[in-house]
């Protein structure tokens, strides 16, 4: 047994205790009466005896009932505990759920917020197991788990770490929770006395459960579910953007048109307005009608916009409605002004004035790519050396001509290759073949059909080994097309850099003739430049890691963003910036990349998170856990057994009195 309030109920004894003596040591004041007769008076003259001060209280069966009544009442203020599923040694996990959905302002009890619903349990849990000795952990998640505090029976540092635990906008993903846990589970000391940690998982249950056959691996160790927040069955109240995007028009790029989908959750019709800002002043705004919540989950909305945007900017749209989740409520794009890409095609001998070599040219100039300009092998090499020169190009484009040295932007190749350890391109003569396969779900060949394709001594080309790396950045390569010779296509990602090395000669095929050659071209261009599928601006929700691409020369970038953040980047070799996940959804401004990623937006755009759910039964690791209550875990008060105990014993000293007075 454990007292888990001690000191109430010492200060409590030290008052009580003394105050019930002092009543049979003070003396009574009577008032002088004279009598005939003192024989009916002998239990008076006892009374007056007991009464004296400072006289030694004599055996009495009604003060020990008292005494025994008082001792089970001052327990009860100490509140004893009894320790409950656990052996000797076993330490217990607390996993903290701190996703999107923990922000919901309708938990019960008076909570902010069911995250303090969750503190406030997690540390009832923690506080009465560390009292009673048990080693204990604390682990919070969202996007992905961190040990807030390493096993402690410290009850003072297990409060701390619990409430130094912080909301988040991100999803949640219990996987990667439990991969924090999962090494503390299995028993690696091969020690037969060693006893799994009990794991007491904090939720409310709103979780996307994985669905491509991941496993949570947790061993023999028990497993316990406390759910925070409301009734599954309860009414919530909640409306939000789950998807977001903004598109250029094909025939005029200074025409918008965004698309947005709402999420609501209410069991009924409501109208909804909305906002649309870019770079926070308003330009658009309409009104929706969200279908009702059913069986088949909750109600939904789209809303679309169009408006007319050359340049770039950060286009917010706002609900103008107050529910209980706010992340949601607001989601942004960094648009991309509709600048042209420069475009460089390096020309090799020969190429220049050919019918091949002006088919590739004026088709980048016909698909509206951007600058087209033409250079020579030499002319390359001699302005590729010029300071900032790359920082004005946006794509390089090698027609039959090779680099000395491999250029910090993207590159298309064709009939040549690039200065890769590991990669080469052997031509195959006197052999005329087509395309054999190709891979039709690319976004760099969809929709285009290969099939009429014929290339006179194609080249097959060599991928570069596994794990080559260049400049510190371990290429990852891809075959799209390929000969019965070998790979015809092969697009290498050198980190946020993207290379295209096609083994056909303009000169030797007809694919420039045919007409998924512009399709293709088209693709290749949006693909290599980023800006695929006509894409106008950029986003990223939270539960991705963010990593974007600084301009070439960028030594240092600085983020900020919600919430005070505030975080230094460092640049990669190939000029990808890593910044990871974020806790907060919203704009981040960047200062140091250039003029391509002035800010970043992130959004939240989880429909499992905002339908807010609230779940009494999750399946974990091929087990079924039903939810229980905080006080049936670890230990179970059992202060009602004194207070009955006392007054029973109040009871009887009462009878005992009565009889005393009879006689």
């Amino acid at each position: 047994m454990t007292f888990l309030a001690p000191i109430v109920g010492i200060i409590a004894g030290a008052i009580a205790i003394p105050g019930l003596l002092a009543m049979y040591f003070l003396r009574l004041r009577r008032r002088p009466v004279r009598i005939s007769s003192t024989l009916l008076w002998m239990e008076a003259v006892q009374d007056l005896q007991v009464n004296a001060p400072f006289r030694m209280i004599r055996p009495s069966w009604l003060l020990l009932v008292q005494l025994l009544a008082l001792l089970c009442f001052l327990i009860a203020a100490a509140r004893p505990a009894l320790s409950l599923g656990g052996t000797s040694g076993q330490q217990l996990i607390l996993v903290i759920d701190r996703s999107a959905s923990m922000s919901a302002r309708d938990a019960g009890d008076g909570f902010a917020n069911r995250l303090e619903e969750a503190k406030a349990r997690a540390t009832e849990i923690g506080v009465r197991a560390a009292a009673s000795g048990t080693e204990v952990m604390v682990v919070s998640y969202a996007a992905a788990g961190r040990t807030v505090s390493a096993f402690t029976s410290d009850t003072a540092r297990l409060r701390d770490a619990i409430a130094s635990i912080e909301p988040s906008d991100q999803p949640a993903d219990l996987v990667r929770a439990m991969r924090v846990v999962e090494p503390f589970s299995v028993d690696t000391t091969e020690d037969p006395g060693w006893v799994p940690p009990r794991i007491v998982l904090v939720t409310d249950g709103s979780i996307r459960m994985p669905d491509d056959g991941t496993l949570i691996t947790l061993g023999q160790a028990p497993v316990e579910l406390i759910r925070v927040g409301p009734d599954p069955e309860a009414g919530r109240d909640n409306v939000g953007i789950v998807a977001f995007s903004a598109r250029r028009d094909y025939e005029d790029p200074s025409v918008v048109r965004l698309f947005a989908r709402l999420q609501s959750t209410l069991d009924r019709e409501i109208s909804v307005g909305l906002s649309l800002l870019l770079d926070g002043e308003q330009v658009e705004s309409t009104v929706v009608r969200t279908s009702p919540a059913g069986d088949d989950g909750p109600g939904e909305a789209t809303a679309s916009f169009e408006l007319r945007e050359s340049g770039g900017g950060v286009l917010t749209l706002r609900i103008l409605r107050d529910d209980v989740l706010d992340a949601d409520n607001a989601a942004s794009i960094v648009l991309r002004s509709h600048a042209a890409r420069r475009i460089i095609v390096v020309q090799g001998p020969g190429v220049r004035g050919s019918d091949d070599g002006w088919a590739l040219v004026n088709g980048l100039r016909t698909l509206d790519a951007g600058d087209v300009v033409e250079m020579s092998t030499a002319e390359y090499e001699r302005r590729a050396a010029e300071a900032g020169f790359f920082e004005r190009v946006d794509l390089i484009v090698f027609d039959r001509a090779r680099p000395n040295a491999l250029p910090p932007v993207p590159t298309l190749s064709f009939g040549a290759g690039l200065p890769i350890p590991g990669l080469a391109i052997e031509r195959q003569e006197d052999i005329t073949s087509e395309v054999a396969f190709w891979l039709r779900t690319h976004p760099v060949i969809r929709p285009a059909d290969l099939g009429n394709v014929l290339i006179v001594e194609p080249y097959v080309i060599t991928r570069p080994g596994e794990g080559t790396r260049i400049d510190g950045v371990t290429l990852e390569t891809q075959s799209l097309a390929s000969t019965r010779g070998g790979t015809l296509m092969l697009l290498i990602e050198q980190g946020s850099i993207r290379r295209l090395v096609i083994g056909i000669n303009l000169r030797e095929t007809n694919w420039w003739r045919d007409r998924s050659f512009p399709v293709v071209l088209a693709n290749m261009v949006d693909f290599l430049t980023l800006t695929g599928e006509g894409e106008a601006g950029y986003s990223w929700r939270t539960r991705d890691p963010i990593v974007f691409r600084a301009s070439p020369g960028a030594t240092g970038v600085r983020v900020r963003g919600p919430g005070g953040f505030e975080r230094d980047v460092t640049i990669n070799p190939d000029g990808a910036a890593p910044l990871g996940l974020v806790d907060r959804a919203g704009v981040y401004r960047v200062e140091g990349a250039g003029r391509d990623v002035p800010a970043l937006a992130v959004n939240l755009a989880d429909g499992v998170e905002s339908a807010i759910a609230t779940r009494d039964r999750l399946d974990i690791s091929g087990r079924s856990l039903e939810a229980t209550l905080t006080g049936e875990l670890t230990t179970r008060e059992v202060w009602h057994w004194f207070v009955f105990a006392g007054l029973v014993l109040l009871v009887a000293e009462w009878l005992l009195f009565s009889s005393r007075v009879r006689v």
